[in-house]
């Protein structure tokens, strides 16, 4: 069975996937075992970085720089009013270096009013 090249990959659908792998492994591990652990958000990391860096050069590094600065920021600031775990920084700053700037801060608006809508 022949394999896709990484460089004709969609990114848009590379980042989706990484971003469901992430996602979907740190809410079963939370839901199980109430943590969420420091390898998957080391590996979200490194994919997010990683694959910016390789399909955009510098202008993606900072795409996903800037994403990452923006969730650890925000969360680091709910994280200080002690509205989230540790463990939720960590995961939204590795999100956030997957999707980018606006791509987490769509992620961040949606789970709030999921998260609303839930209560």
């Amino acid at each position: 069975m022949p394999t896709t090249p990484l460089h004709l990959v969609p990114p848009a659908l590379l980042y989706r996937v990484l971003l469901l792998l992430v996602a979907v492994v740190a809410g079963i591990y939370d839901w199980r075992y109430r943590r969420i652990p420091n390898w998957l958000v080391l590996l979200g990391l490194i994919a997010g970085f990683s694959c910016h860096c390789l399909l955009g050069g510098v202008a993606g590094l900072v795409f996903a720089a800037k994403g990452f600065g923006l969730a650890a920021a925000i969360y680091m600031a709910l994280h200080l009013l002690h509205a989230m775990g540790a463990g939720d920084v960590k995961l939204m700053a590795a999100l956030g270096s997957i999707l980018g700037p606006l791509g987490w801060f769509v992620l961040f608006v949606a789970t709030a009013i999921v998260e609303l809508w839930l209560r």
